[in-house]
């Protein structure tokens, strides 16, 4: 037996388990990738289900100028989508939250659904909380944070306007 033919043999052998391993591997890829799909499909439906319950959405601007007119304490917007996954985080919570502390009025602005409203609060970043004391808004913040973080974030005393600037 020549040495060309061994060679031969062994170039196949490695070609075919390099495509073995590459078949393989997109295999995985494709299964990997479509469980998350899965879970990002199934997130925001939960996350809508659990905020529709206890968090109500705001749909107009006229909605929240009657929220802050008639609610003289504390006012906490939800600016969150559908499809946004730190939302869904979120929105648990904020659930928590509504029922610790139901002194706090926790309302919800929808950006998918609420565009103009969601343009007029200058939201570019889900999901973004707004802090409103008596009306005025006080703070803002454009992450997840978990309950500890929020209540924390909550009490803490707002900025002086000259600070703000």
């Amino acid at each position: 037996m020549s040495a060309a033919p061994v060679a031969q043999r062994w170039v196949l052998l490695i070609a075919s388990a390099v495509l073995g391993l590459a078949a393989g591997a997109g295999w995985a890829w494709y299964q990997i990738h479509s469980q998350r799909e899965q879970e990002r499909a199934a997130a925001p439906s939960l996350a809508r289900v659990v905020n529709a319950d206890a968090i109500p959405d705001l749909a107009t601007a006229a909605d929240l100028g009657a929220l802050l007119h008639d609610h003289a304490g504390t006012v906490l917007i939800d600016v969150h989508a559908q499809w946004c996954v730190p939302c869904a985080t979120l929105a648990p919570r904020l659930v928590t939250l509504a029922h610790d502390q139901p002194a706090i009025a926790i309302r919800g602005v929808d950006a998918g659904t609420s565009s103009a409203l969601t343009a007029q609060l200058a939201v570019d970043t889900l999901p973004t909380l707004i802090h409103y004391e008596h009306g005025v808004e006080v703070a803002r913040r454009s992450d997840a944070p978990t309950l500890p973080q929020l209540t924390a974030w909550l009490a803490a005393p707002p900025p002086s306007a000259a600070a703000a600037r």
